[in-house]
């Protein structure tokens, strides 16, 4: 009886404290629906497309032709899908 009377309580409690989780966390949709989380409004930076030299990488805002192998990196589309 005593055991059953613990549960109870335990159970009570636990239940009580449903609205103060969802409260303190909203869930995904909630979060995202707040105007301070608005979209990120700022353009993409423009292409940039690295390679390995003996010192340092060297970086290009379009990709170098006859360079593919040394290529260590791109931002923006690939060399292959413009034409390089």
């Amino acid at each position: 009886m005593r055991t059953t009377l613990t549960f109870a309580a335990l159970l009570g409690v636990a239940a009580g404290c449903t609205p103060l989780q969802d409260r303190l966390h909203p869930g995904e949709a909630a979060t995202l629906s707040n105007p301070w989380m608005a979209a990120d409004m700022r353009p993409a930076p423009p292409p940039l497309y690295c390679y390995k030299t003996l010192g340092r990488e060297d970086c290009y805002r379009t990709p170098q032709r006859d360079e593919r192998g040394r290529l260590t990196g791109n931002y923006g589309p690939p060399p292959e899908a413009l034409g390089y």
